[in-house]
């Protein structure tokens, strides 16, 4: 029996600059929180923590679109307002800077808490921003040096349509799809605001609320062992250990996934409230899977790790034991050949344990540009089970029982796809009885980024399916 569980989890969370005293030359202030992003090659690899982010800055896209909202303003001009704007860290004043200040329009209705008012109902603002800020100036400079980059590599240019300003983001050149390589890519929105709006943006001491998210998915492929385990596999009466004379070993371990890409387009100012990607022209970048150990012609794409790895032979015992010698001292240990292959077993690797642990040598954790469409998730795991047996006097090597299994889940009918701004964990859970497998499904653990900003935790949903 294979068990199959996806889990999705999100959840929100906000906060409201406080309504002060309003100054009739309102400055448009930033002031981010952050949870889990990276540094990048222009830019930093690895994740952005709150404090790195300090370090890092962010850049700001703005627009103003005079009395017409969002929805209903063109979008066939560029940014008028902000293009590109560093946002630092001051860490003497503890707040957040940029230059030149930019004050709120004034002609809004009302124009200040004295009475005065505006020609026009309101006059909005629209903010984008990215993170980590990247300036024009590091960016490549040439057809050929873009090629070889990666991390943020172009941002269009200043006289580009708002709709039609992007980043292009690689991920790493010689490690893709590694998250301690590659750049965590984030991106935030906040549209609509105008001075004296409610939400207090708009006043002396406002500040304009960003919730970043992670523009890119990451994946966790981890592997632990169950022991004898019904569909009730969390039942307590059931042993949690393997047998001390069992080992279990992994050959290979194929996930079929929807695809995903090495590069791509985020568009800064899309249609909605999420992340937006562009792979036209990509396909060469898009990739379907995951492969572990051996795949099909033999080679390994990505290792598991030493210790849970199996490799033929995979026993060390001494091949001069037969059924009447066993009994016999091996003059270069001091035991006999029946200890001797015992003590082979013993020193062989732990294998695959109960507790849970990453299955890749190479990559703890996967980070790319999310998938366009949704697919069936299926995987097969070829794994050894190798059990020390005193009484198994026929078998080549003696002693020595190594049973392979070759199992197949997936989640039935039920398909998913990579979106940007959720963590995934595959756990292959192998039994000596049954091989159940989970697919879970997070976005990341957030804080806020405040522009004022911010990045969220998640919110869960489970669907569970049995393949007999």
């Amino acid at each position: 029996m294979l068990h199959v569980i996806l889990f999705f989890t999100a959840c929100t969370q906000g906060e409201e600059a406080p309504a002060t005293t309003l100054h009739e030359d309102t400055a448009v202030n930033f002031s981010p929180y952050i949870g889990k992003v990276p540094e990048s090659r222009a830019g930093a690899p690895g994740e952005i923590t709150q404090t790195r982010l300090q370090t890092l800055g962010f850049g700001v896209f703005a627009q103003h679109t005079g009395n017409s909202d969002w929805n209903h303003y063109t979008k066939t001009v560029p940014f008028n307002f902000m293009w590109n704007q560093k946002v630092e860290w001051d860490a003497d004043a503890t707040a957040w800077t940029y230059e030149p200040l930019k004050y709120w329009p004034n002609d809004n209705q009302p124009a200040d808490n004295a009475g005065a008012t505006g020609s026009q109902k309101h006059s909005y603002l629209q903010f984008f921003a990215y993170a980590p800020y990247v300036s024009a100036a590091e960016l490549p400079s040439t057809t050929e040096a873009k090629d070889a980059a990666d991390g943020i590599v172009e941002i269009s240019k200043n006289d580009a349509y708002t709709d039609a300003s992007y980043i292009y983001y690689r991920t790493d050149k010689e490690k893709p799809f590694d998250a301690e390589e590659s750049v965590d890519l984030l991106w935030a929105t906040n549209k609509d605001l105008f001075k004296m709006k409610d939400s207090g943006e708009g006043y002396l001491d406002g500040r304009v609320d960003m919730v970043f998210k992670h523009t890119l998915a990451k994946l966790l492929v981890n592997v632990k062992t169950l022991v004898d385990r019904t569909a009730d596999y969390s039942s307590p009466a059931y042993p949690t250990d393997l047998d001390p004379n069992t080992r279990i070993f992994i050959e290979s371990v194929e996930i079929t996934t929807p695809d995903y890409y090495s590069e791509g387009k985020l568009w800064l100012a899309p249609v909605g409230d999420t992340p937006s990607w562009d792979y036209t022209g990509l396909d060469a970048k898009k990739n379907t899977g995951f492969v572990f150990g051996k795949d099909a012609t033999g080679k390994f794409r990505d290792d598991v790790k030493y210790s849970m790895r199996y490799e033929a032979p995979n026993v060390p015992v001494n091949a001069s034991i037969t059924d009447s010698n066993a009994d016999e001292l091996d003059d270069a240990t001091g035991l006999t050949l029946l200890e001797t292959a015992r003590a082979g077993f013993d020193a062989m690797e732990a294998g695959v344990k109960s507790e849970e642990q990453q299955l890749s040598a190479n990559y703890p954790v996967f980070m790319f540009p999310p998938s366009e469409d949704e697919e069936k998730v299926s995987i097969t795991a070829v794994y050894h089970v190798v059990t020390f047996d005193p009484n198994l006097t026929l078998n080549d090597p003696k002693y020595y029982s190594d049973v392979t299994n070759n199992i197949t889940a997936s989640l039935g009918n039920a398909s998913f796809k990579f979106d940007p701004n959720k963590q995934y964990k595959i756990l292959l859970s192998l039994g000596v009885t049954s091989a159940k497998f989970e697919v879970s499904v997070l976005n990341e653990n957030g804080e806020w980024i405040l522009l004022s900003a911010v990045v969220k935790d998640w919110d869960e949903k489970t669907a569970e399916v049995d393949v007999e």
